[in-house]
């Protein structure tokens, strides 16, 4: 009987990534180590463990610094700054790293004081195939202006950050961050995703060096519990050369649609594949017409953001103005029904669309819709779906990670 060591090594390493078991197989055997150390170093998980130990990104970083070879090895790095900060007298020495690259002498000093914002700065310097960085940060961590800094000012950039295709940042302060403190991330020369979960607030500046239109590779941008002005939204849409996706979830400040629809269509009128966007708060005006866009299949968004005020419509007139606000390309529609909309006849004017939708929309086949109604009502709706060879979907909308 063969050995499983002599199965090939193709094969064996399908069996040992599916294994899902790298920090063990490593250890079995020299045949086993080379195979699961790429797959152990591929994703990387910097935190404190429970938050009661020191982090552990200085393990980490001294792992990679005495042995380089591991850092061609990492695609994906999770990092966690928040927690019991690593003391000094456990650190060794990374002074003289961050010296040689240049940081300046108030970063060193944070190094030195086991700074976990800093040495992720540090970190990036030898991770220079890494494509996937999701980033937790911290509530009021002062060395954030520091990290700030450096990406502001590093020429050239760590290598890292050089090749990094996605960015997620997370915050469990809501308005800790504004767009400016993280304009950083969004620069970088490789980007093509970009997620912000609860991080920023609206402020009355404007962008430090507004981007020119077009000359960003993000593909994919998604903003949830973000609340930005109508300005700044619209420069970070038309930014991008060729924006495919784009989510934003406002919570409760004054939302002007009309600015976002407008960049929308001057920016990506012929990329855009997916839209999504949600509103808590007031609303001022609607999206304006969608219907030129000739790339669109996906929309979740609310009645009011693409059709304005009911303004006394009738079911008929409510039917017609939502079949001719969406794209012919249309496959997959996903509406709520907000306060201004919740007294009209709202379920007989989308059961009317349903039946009438292949005037215009041929290729629709997905459709959710969610409202104050009774039961009876939305069974009766997807009844009438399911008739009509529609897939309904679920009202659960809160999709919450880059695809």
């Amino acid at each position: 009987m063969s050995k499983i060591t002599e199965i090939p090594s193709e094969l064996l390493d399908n069996i040992l990534e599916l294994a899902d078991e790298p920090f063990v197989h490593a250890k079995v055997c020299r045949v086993f180590n080379l195979i699961a150390t790429p797959i152990l170093y591929r994703t990387v998980k910097c935190a404190s463990h429970r938050f009661l130990k020191p982090h552990n990104i200085h393990r980490f970083l001294r792992c990679i610094t005495s042995r380089p070879a591991l850092g061609n090895l990492v695609r994906r790095l999770i990092v966690v700054l928040y927690g019991p900060a690593t003391r000094a007298e456990l650190l060794p020495s990374f002074v003289a790293e961050a010296g040689s690259h240049g940081f300046p002498p108030e970063a060193q000093r944070a190094v030195a004081d086991g700074s976990i914002m800093v040495m992720l700065f540090l970190l990036l310097h030898y991770l220079p195939r890494l494509q996937e960085l999701v980033v937790h940060l911290p509530m009021g961590d002062p060395d954030y202006w520091i990290l700030y800094q450096q990406m502001l000012t590093t020429s050239p950039l760590p290598l890292a950050l050089q090749s990094i295709r996605s960015v997620e940042l997370f915050s469990l302060a809501q308005g800790e961050y504004t767009l400016e403190m993280v304009m950083p991330f969004l620069r970088l020369p490789a980007l093509q995703r970009f997620a912000m979960h609860g991080l920023f607030k609206y402020n009355d500046s404007k962008l430090i060096d507004e981007p020119l239109p077009g000359s960003s590779l993000i593909e994919h941008m998604a903003f949830y519990s973000c609340d930005f002005d109508g300005a700044a939204l619209g420069a970070l849409v038309r930014w991008s050369q060729s924006l495919r996706r784009f989510v934003y979830h406002t919570t409760t400040f004054k939302f002007h649609p009309l600015f976002l629809g407008d960049a929308l269509r001057q920016g990506a009128l012929d990329t855009l594949q997916h839209l999504e966007v949600e509103h808590t708060g007031s609303l001022v005006g609607c999206f304006g017409p969608l219907s030129d866009f000739t790339s669109l299949t996906y929309i979740q968004t609310s009645l009011s953001l693409l059709l304005g005020t009911p303004d006394g419509s009738t079911v008929d007139t409510i039917a017609r103005r939502l079949s001719a606000a969406l794209p012919v390309s249309l496959i997959s529609l996903r509406l709520s029904v907000n306060l201004p909309w919740e007294g009209a006849m709202v379920v007989l004017a989308m059961e009317l669309f349903v039946k009438n939708r292949r005037d215009r929309l041929k290729h629709l086949r997905k459709l959710g819709f969610r409202g104050p109604y009774e039961n009876i009502e939305l069974r009766r709706f997807e009844s009438l779906c399911k008739a009509e060879g529609l897939e309904v979907l679920s009202y659960a909308f809160r999709g919450r990670t880059l695809p």
